[in-house]
């Protein structure tokens, strides 16, 4: 299927920098949840919706997104959405680390995406592309705006001859178009590799996604902070 060896060759290429970047890295570890609901509004207007509460080690709360939007299917297999996203995050800036020592920043985002997704149905293999545009605001101080461009390939393939249990890999790239005062920085910004296993409980309405995900973060002048992601994550959709 040469739609999913091109998302497998972008996976291979994007994937293979963030293990040579570690071993200068700060390694640190967390566990990310999040529920995906998609669905036809009327006809062709879908809703999208995620919610994604994600935690360090010790429970505490790492970041939260919540990020509405509307999708326009252009065809089956193209997508197009906008929407807006709350994105708050909590971080930790002292040693030793304490829980509830915990920094809050208040960010905001416009975005905007366009997805291809192919699949071969003789197969059930799956592939998807997406590119997205994040406009990121905070509420502290002045208002700069901070463009970032994130690229994503996934792939998935079937384990199973009824299709419920799936291979899944993934891997996106985040890039910033501009420096802001709050400290987004322009140039490669953070990569994401995840692996795991799906499963199709009901079809087209609910699937689970568990596995691993390595989160690589890029910081001038400090260590590269490095998490090792425990992922959940809840597809929900209807027709």
């Amino acid at each position: 299927m040469a739609h999913a060896a091109l998302a497998a060759c972008a996976l291979s290429m994007v994937a293979a920098s963030p293990a040579r970047a570690q071993s200068a890295a700060d390694q640190r570890y967390q566990t990310w949840l999040a529920l995906f609901a998609s669905g036809p509004i009327h006809q062709d207007l879908w809703l999208w919706l995620d919610v994604q509460p994600r935690f360090y080690d010790t429970l505490e709360p790492a970041a939260l997104l919540v990020r509405p939007g509307l999708t326009w299917r252009a065809t089956p297999e193209l997508l197009l959405t906008a929407g807006y996203g709350w994105t708050p995050s909590w971080g930790r800036t002292s040693e030793p680390r304490q829980w509830g020592d915990l920094v809050f920043t208040d960010e905001h985002r416009l975005w905007e995406q366009v997805v291809y997704q192919p699949s071969d149905p003789h197969t059930g293999v799956a592939a998807q592309l997406r590119v997205r545009l994040e406009q990121r605001f905070r509420t502290a101080g002045e208002i700069d705006v901070g463009f970032r461009l994130r690229l994503m390939a996934r792939l998935q393939v079937p384990l199973t001859r009824d299709r419920a249990l799936l291979a899944v890999v993934w891997n996106e790239a985040f890039v910033g178009l501009n420096e802001t005062a709050w400290g987004q920085r322009a140039g490669f910004d953070q990569n994401r590799f995840f692996v795991g296993a799906g499963w199709q409980a009901i079809p087209a309405q609910l699937r689970f996604e568990l596995g691993y995900m390595n989160q690589w973060v890029v910081r001038d002048g400090l260590p590269d902070p490095v998490n090792h992601i425990a992922a959940l994550s809840t597809f929900v959709g209807w027709q």
